[in-house]
C-alpha cells in the first residue's frame, strides 16, 4: 500500500476525495501535512505527493529547507501533484488573477465516456497564477481562453494550445502535474459540467497514485435537483416546489425589514473559489413588486396572513417610496434606489401586474384597491411618454425629459417593436382597462401590439427570438380577453405555434435567433445572451421561459383550450425538476439563468457581465415562476373569474 502526503492547511474538496477513495480502494493511506509544519515532518518518507495550495487566497511558496526536501524527492521520480503553489522545480508563476470570463478547454486524453478532448469547463470566477515557463516535456491538459464563443466544445489553434499563460492544468514532466488555479473546492464552488469534472478529478486521482483505479466513487455535489424524478402526483409535486420556492426567500434572507424596504436583487453569477457568491444588493422596483406577486399567491393558496403582511409591505414600499407622486412625472415609478431618475416600462409592469391580478381576483365588495389608483397613475405617466405607434422608447431618464422631450416622444413613432421592452406594458394597460373602463389604455395597447404583431418575427430582441415569444404570449391572452376579436386570437396561438418549434424534450424551450441578430448576441464587456448557435440547449430562466407559467395559466383561464393548460403543466414540469436542491440555504428552493437541458444542470456561456448562468434573480425568475405555478394551482378557484 502507498503512502500519500496531502500537503495544505486546510481539507478541501479534493482532499476529501483523495481520502476517502484511498480507503475505500486500499491503494494508498494518506497523511496530512499542516503547510506551516512542514520542517517538522520527515517528508522523505512517502510514495506521492499532493501539495494543496488553493485553499487559500494568496498562492503557496514553499520555504527553503522543505523544498530541498521536497524537490529531492521529486527528483527521484515520485509523483507530485502542485495545486496553486507559486514554483515547483525551475519554473514559477506570477501572482493571481480572476477568471470571470475565461473558460478552460479540455486538451487530454478521453476519459470515461464523459470527458473529451475540446470540452469547455467552467471554474466560475476563480484565481488563476499563469506560469512564466514550462518544461522541456511539458505539456497542458486545461488551457484557459477569454470569451469562447462556443457552449460546450471549443477548437484552439496552435498558438492558443502553446500560450504556457494559459496553460491551468499541465505536466511539468513526467511524474509532476502542476494546477495554476484553485482546484481543490471544486464542488463547493460549483465547478461545471459536474460529470466531466468529476471524471478529471478520478484521473487525476489515478495518476498520482501511479495506479488505474477502478472505483465507483459517488461524487458529493453543491446542489441537485429532481431530473431524474419521475412525478407520479403532479399537484402535489408542484405545490411542494412551490412551498420551497417560497422558503428560499425567507432562507436566502432576500426580504428587507419583512418587505418594507424592499427585496434584494439576488445574486450575481459570480461565485468565488470557495463557493462564495456575490450577492446582488441592488433594491430594485420590479423585483420587489414581483415578489409581492408571490406572496399574495401563496396566501391565497395557503391562507396564510404573514404572507399577505409581506405582500402588503412590499407594495407599499413600491408606490410609497418609489413613485413620484406630484409634478411633471408624477406617476412614474423608479427604476431602482441607485438609477433613481430611470423608468424602464417593462420593469414598471412587472411592479404593477401583481397589483392588477390582485384587484382583479377580489372583485365586488371585496375587491383590493388600494394601489389601484397608484396603478393607474403609472401608466399614464408612460401613456404620456408613448410614441404614436404605441411603443416606448426602452427607458427615460430625468435627467433629459424635459417638456419638449415629452412632446416629441408622444407625437413620434418610438420605432422600437422589442416585445421585451413593451409587451408587458401593453400587457398592464389591458388588465387596468378591464378593471377601469378607461379607455385610451385599451387604445394605446392595442395600437401597440399591432405594430408588434405587423412585424413579428423579425422584433427587434435584446436576447433572442424565444425571449420575443416568451414575451408576447400574456400580453397576446389579455388582448384577446378585452377585445374578443378572432384575429387577435391568432396571433396568440401563432406565436405559441411557433414556440412549440423549439420546445425540447426535457420540456423546456432553448434559445434560438434567426441571423444572430439579438443586441445582445456574442457580446463581451457588456450583458450577454446564453445563446451561442442555433440549437445549443440552453433555456434561460431569467430573460424567456421564466415569464411562461404565467402566460400559459392565463392563456387556458381566457381560452378555455387545454391545450394550454398541458403547455402550463408541460413548463411546470420542467421547472419542478430543474429547480435546485441544496444543503445551502442561497440556493435551495431557487432557479438560476442557465440551464442546460441535456446535462441537466445551470450552465451556459459566462459572459454576461452581471447575470450569468448562475445569476439568481429574486423578482424575474424566482417571484414570476412562483407565480405562474400557484396560480396554475388555484385554477378552479380562480376560473370565475373569467367567465363574465
Amino acid at each position: 500500500m502507498k503512502s500519500l502526503a496531502v500537503i495544505t492547511d486546510e481539507k478541501s474538496d479534493l482532499s476529501n476525495v483523495i481520502e476517502e477513495i484511498g480507503y475505500k480502494t486500499g491503494v494508498y493511506t494518506v497523511e496530512y501535512i499542516n503547510k506551516r509544519e512542514l520542517g517538522e515532518k520527515d517528508l522523505k518518507n512517502f510514495d506521492c505527493y499532493c501539495i494543496l495550495g488553493g485553499t487559500s487566497e494568496k498562492p503557496f511558496s514553499l520555504n527553503a529547507s522543505s523544498r530541498i526536501v521536497l524537490e529531492k524527492e521529486r527528483e527521484k521520480g515520485k509523483k507530485f501533484f502542485v495545486e496553486y503553489c507559486l514554483s515547483i522545480g525551475d519554473v514559477y508563476s506570477a501572482e493571481p488573477v480572476k477568471t470571470r470570463f475565461s473558460r478552460l478547454v479540455y486538451l487530454g486524453e478521453d476519459l470515461n465516456d464523459t470527458l473529451f478532448y475540446e470540452d469547455i469547463l467552467d471554474d466560475q470566477c476563480n484565481d488563476f497564477s499563469h506560469t512564466y515557463f514550462k518544461g522541456a516535456e511539458s505539456s497542458p491538459i486545461l488551457v484557459y481562453k477569454r470569451y469562447i464563443n462556443s457552449h460546450s466544445k471549443a477548437s484552439l489553434n496552435d498558438d492558443e494550445k502553446n500560450d504556457i499563460t494559459k496553460w491551468a492544468l499541465w505536466k511539468y514532466d513526467d511524474n509532476t502535474l502542476v494546477c495554476n488555479f484553485r482546484l481543490c473546492n471544486f464542488i463547493k464552488a460549483r465547478f461545471s459540467p459536474m460529470k466531466k469534472w468529476q471524471s478529471l478529478v478520478l484521473w487525476l486521482v489515478s495518476w498520482l497514485c501511479d495506479n488505474p483505479l477502478n472505483v465507483d466513487y459517488a461524487f458529493e455535489t453543491a446542489y441537485t435537483n429532481r431530473s431524474d424524478m419521475e412525478i407520479k402526483d403532479f399537484d402535489e409535486a408542484a405545490k411542494e416546489s412551490f412551498l420551497m420556492g417560497m422558503d428560499w426567500f425567507h432562507n436566502a434572507n432576500i426580504l428587507l425589514s419583512g418587505g418594507k424596504d424592499g427585496v434584494l436583487e439576488g445574486f450575481h453569477h459570480d461565485i468565488d473559489a470557495k463557493g462564495v457568491q456575490k450577492v446582488a444588493d441592488t433594491v430594485r422596483a420590479d423585483c420587489a413588486g414581483e415578489t409581492s406577486g408571490a406572496f399574495f399567491v401563496h396566501h391565497m393558496l395557503t391562507g396564510d396572513v404573514k404572507s399577505l403582511e409581506i405582500a402588503n409591505n412590499l407594495e407599499d414600499y413600491c408606490y410609497n417610496n418609489m413613485q413620484i407622486k406630484e409634478g411633471m412625472y408624477k406617476g412614474m415609478i423608479r427604476w431602482t434606489e441607485v438609477a433613481w431618475g430611470v423608468c424602464y416600462q417593462d420593469d414598471v409592469a412587472r411592479v404593477i401586474m401583481p397589483t392588477l391580478l390582485r384587484s382583479f381576483y377580489t372583485k365586488g365588495s371585496d375587491r383590493d384597491t388600494k394601489h389601484l389608483d397608484d396603478v393607474v397613475e403609472a401608466l399614464w405617466f408612460l401613456v404620456k411618454t408613448t410614441g404614436t405607434d404605441g411603443l416606448r422608447p426602452g427607458r427615460t431618464d430625468l435627467l433629459y425629459l424635459s417638456d419638449e422631450e415629452m412632446n416629441r416622444i408622444k407625437n413620434n413613432p418610438a420605432n422600437f417593436p422589442s416585445a421585451h421592452y413593451n409587451a408587458f406594458y401593453h400587457a398592464t394597460l389591458l388588465m387596468a382597462y378591464k378593471l377601469t373602463g378607461i379607455e385610451e389604455f385599451k387604445e394605446v395597447a392595442v395600437r401597440g401590439l399591432t405594430t408588434l404583431m405587423t412585424k413579428y418575427p423579425d422584433l427587434y430582441r435584446e436576447q433572442s427570438e424565444t425571449q420575443e415569444m416568451c414575451r408576447l404570449v400574456l400580453p397576446l391572452a389579455w388582448l384577446y380577453f378585452v377585445t374578443g376579436e378572432e384575429k387577435h386570437k391568432k396571433w396568440l396561438y401563432r406565436v405559441c405555434e411557433d414556440l412549440k418549434k423549439l420546445r425540447h424534450s426535457f420540456g423546456s424551450y432553448i434559445e434560438w435567433d434567426t441571423g444572430y441578430r439579438a443586441a445582445r448576441s456574442r457580446k463581451i464587456d457588456s450583458e450577454c445572451s446564453l445563446l451561442t448557435k442555433n440549437g445549443d440547449p440552453v433555456s434561460d430562466l431569467l430573460y424567456s421561459v421564466n415569464w411562461l407559467p404565467l402566460a400559459y395559466i392565463q392563456s387556458y383561464l381566457i381560452t378555455k383550450d387545454e391545450m394550454f393548460y398541458d403547455m402550463w403543466k408541460d413548463i411546470t414540469t420542467f421547472f419542478i425538476k430543474s429547480q435546485i436542491l441544496s444543503k445551502d440555504s442561497n440556493l435551495n428552493g431557487a432557479w438560476a439563468r442557465g440551464f442546460d437541458l441535456e446535462m441537466h444542470e445551470v450552465y451556459g456561456v459566462p459572459h454576461d457581465v452581471g447575470w450569468g448562468p448562475w445569476a439568481i434573480e429574486s423578482g424575474w425568475t424566482v417571484a414570476e415562476i412562483l407565480m405562474g405555478i400557484g396560480y396554475g394551482l388555484m385554477v378552479d378557484e380562480i376560473k370565475q373569474y373569467y367567465n363574465e
